[in-house]
């Protein structure tokens, strides 16, 4: 009797390993973006809370064909993927921040503000945007990144527009305006 149903039991396995052999290989599965969107948690921050953010969410999304070829069938996770699953084909390798107008007395006007922001992809955990930029890590996801800022500008009585560029490792530019922004005193 154990042994029938052991023999039934390697039967069954046998049959969902099989199964999951037949996933097709996904025929587009890296992404890419042509625009970005962006969203601002407060239109009016007040300088005396903590700070603002950036939500920057891909737009003009497109799947594209894989550019390496894989000796792993999808048979070892024994789950199907999807379009897209493997991530962006050309990975962001920066991201800047500008204003429209001096935003810190010790920056020119139409200089990168990257020394203000903090970035996070997936996680409550900020890097500085610097840094990011500085280091060879790249975004691999499909998600939502968050610009989070802590300054405050020199000109409290103005809006503030600003230009968020995104940098992919194939050199192609996406940028999108943010604003306005003012902050209440």
């Amino acid at each position: 009797m154990i042994k029938k149903t052991f023999t039934i039991l390697c039967i069954y396995f046998f049959i969902v390993f099989i199964n999951a052999c037949y996933c097709p290989e996904p025929q587009l599965p890296y992404f890419d973006f042509e625009a970005i969107n962006i969203t601002t948690d407060k239109p009016n921050p007040n300088h005396h809370e903590n700070g603002f953010s950036f939500t920057i969410t891909f737009d003009s999304i497109a799947f594209l064909a894989q550019n390496n070829i894989q000796f792993i069938n999808n048979a070892y996770a024994l789950s199907c993927e999807e379009s897209g699953d493997y991530g962006l084909k050309y990975g962001i390798k920066e991201i800047n921040v500008y204003a429209d107008s001096i935003f810190d007395a010790s920056i020119p006007s139409a200089e990168r503000l990257n020394e203000f922001f903090e970035v996070s992809m997936h996680t409550s955990a900020f890097t500085p945007l610097n840094e990011f930029n500085d280091s060879h890590d790249r975004i691999y996801y499909r998600s939502e990144i968050r610009l989070f800022s802590q300054s405050v500008p020199v000109d409290l009585n103005r809006d503030y527009n600003f230009v968020i560029e995104i940098i992919k490792e194939n050199n192609d530019i996406v940028k999108s305006e943010a604003g306005p922004l003012r902050w209440s005193e």
